[in-house]
């Protein structure tokens, strides 16, 4: 089995801790109250047969920014068969496509940093590798596209990828 995206059940949302994890990355304003997390379908890529996930946790706000606004940076978590890796990456704004009418859809991601660099035996150009492979089938914007995947296409920018 490949990457596929999909809805995280409940089960794996208490397994991996996955509320918890998200708000651990979000700042005092943005936190996700018990009480509100009915509200909220949580998405991933996943690769059942390799044990390994990808999903987008939040995006980076800027506090010295009037209305809080966003960097252009987001962080997701791969788990590589349990062991949690985090990945920064920028969207760099006013790049790739702006309608999702656009054929093909283009979609630019930088990577920031990955940390920790590598994991027990798995190299870092490895774990770029997966990142790649995982962001390939999340496509647009994983389970909630707009766009097909077969007409996503993604360029990986920058010294940082190779």
């Amino acid at each position: 089995m490949a990457f596929v995206n999909e809805n995280v059940s409940e089960e794996e949302i208490e397994k991996y801790g996955l509320w918890e994890l998200k708000n651990k990355y979000k700042d005092k304003f943005r936190k996700i109250k018990k009480e509100h997390r009915s509200h909220y379908t949580l998405d991933w890529t996943i690769d059942r047969d390799r044990e390994i996930w990808f999903s987008y946790l939040t995006n980076v706000m800027d506090p010295d920014w009037e209305y809080r606004q966003s960097t252009g940076e987001e962080v997701w978590m791969l788990n590589y068969k349990g062991k949690e890796v985090e990945v920064r990456l920028f969207d760099p704004p006013l790049e790739g496509s702006s309608s999702f009418e656009e054929r093909p859809f283009r979609k630019i991601w930088e990577l920031v940093s990955i940390s920790p660099e590598s994991i027990d035996g798995v190299s870092n150009k490895a774990l770029k590798e997966i990142i790649k492979e995982a962001l390939n089938v999340y496509g647009q914007f994983g389970v909630k596209s707009r766009v097909p995947n077969e007409d996503v296409e993604i360029e990986f920018r920058g010294k940082e990828w190779h």
